[in-house]
């Protein structure tokens, strides 16, 4: 009696070793088969296969891409820091746009699917509470990028759905870095912690983004037709500020030491601006996707138990 071979669809995704890319690998490991793309860190993880590679080698992306014919790719690299996308400008380009651009363009030579993670600072932060209808307009070179590659997609691919995503905090590889875990270090020593008060966004476990990166991998792999919708918001339930963030989380985990001091935006002048609120309404990938993220506080907790 043979036993019946199950064929599991490949994914490439990109970014696989950092903060999101480490939460999807661990996700879409068991559903899919993973080819995992890092350039400064791998990790040991089960059932994926890695290569090396750096996004700014334009001809070998694509060889890989070729050789390697995955069913879809999603695309999560990208250089997110806007304090150094405003300083370093050329090169951050280059990254965030030409080689989503050579991704993209691999992906209509196969006849393949594009997932590319976006960004809520797209929009300029004046209003809060933006949908994907209203009008982008960054503050910040990161954000111009990010938006710049939206708009290539959006005109010149037609299997590509663009998730804008928040916020993201929880449990990542030992050697990230991210304001989560430098937060809750800073609480549990009694470091005093400035965070500021007057920016708002839908802050989201990187857990729930992970959820929701493959309800939107399922939805382009499973025949639905991209042309329904290319664009959608996967932030959290609840407009927060940094500040009663940094309260919630002090007061979830049970972090008595901490020392939370609310701070201006203006009073700590960055090389990117700071736009106030970037909050999304993500009811259209609920209503698509299905995608309805657990309250903050329990997102939190979960993240500690992760």
């Amino acid at each position: 009696m043979h036993k019946e071979v199950i064929y599991m669809k490949k994914v490439l995704i990109t970014g696989a070793s950092g903060f999101l890319g480490w939460n999807l690998c661990k996700l879409l490991k068991n559903t899919y088969k993973i080819e995992g793309l890092y350039y400064r860190q791998n990790f040991e993880m089960t059932d994926i296969t890695w290569h090396r590679l750096n996004l700014l080698e334009g001809k070998e992306l694509t060889k890989l891409i070729n050789t390697l014919k995955p069913d879809a790719i999603l695309h999560a690299a990208a250089i997110a820091n806007p304090n150094f996308c405003e300083e370093h400008p050329a090169l951050t380009h280059h990254i965030n746009v030409y080689a989503t651009v050579a991704i993209a363009e691999s992906c209509k030579a196969l006849n393949i699917p594009l997932l590319f993670t976006s960004t809520d600072l797209v929009f300029s932060g004046g209003s809060g509470n933006y949908s994907e209808d209203d009008f982008a307009h960054p503050l910040s070179k990161y954000g111009e990028q990010k938006l710049a590659a939206e708009e290539i997609l959006q005109d010149e691919f037609e299997k590509t759905l663009i998730c804008r995503l928040p916020l993201l905090f929880g449990s990542g590889p030992a050697y990230s870095n991210n304001f989560f875990s430098e937060w809750v270090s800073k609480m549990n020593s009694g470091t005093e912690l400035n965070v500021f008060s007057d920016e708002y966004r839908s802050a989201l476990s990187v857990e729930w983004a992970a959820i929701g990166l493959k309800l939107a991998l399922d939805y382009l792999l499973n025949g639905e037709s991209p042309d329904k919708v290319k664009l959608l918001h996967l932030g959290g339930p609840e407009r927060i500020s940094r500040f009663e963030l940094a309260k919630l989380i002090s007061k979830t985990l049970k972090l008595e030491k901490a020392l939370i001091v609310p701070l201006l935006r203006a009073e700590l002048p960055m090389p990117a601006p700071r736009p106030e609120d970037v909050s999304l309404d993500s009811s259209l990938a609920k209503m698509i996707l299905g995608f309805n993220p657990l309250a903050l506080a329990i997102q939190l907790q979960n993240s500690k138990n992760t």
